[in-house]
């Protein structure tokens, strides 16, 4: 992702975050703080903007056995 940016930028990155019961390997996949970090930290900073409890507006969830999804949005800049 690195190479893809420009010098300059302002990336606005958006991820789910939920527990997935049954088949973990299968889409839709969460993308955990943790895992973005690894992503984008080293060379960018991230600012969390904004995250929220977003099981209304995922109606599949609950089908497919997740309890929670929360949304986060970073604002990912230059280190």
């Amino acid at each position: 992702m690195k190479t893809l940016c420009k010098d300059e930028f302002t990336y606005f990155l958006f991820t789910l975050q939920f527990e997935k019961p049954g088949n973990p390997d299968g889409v839709p996949f969460p993308v955990f703080h943790e895992e973005s970090k690894k992503m984008y930290d080293s060379w960018s900073q991230m600012k969390l903007v904004f995250q929220k409890d977003a099981m209304e507006e995922f109606p599949f969830a609950k089908s497919h056995g997740i309890e929670e999804i929360f949304e986060s949005f970073f604002l990912l800049t230059p280190k």
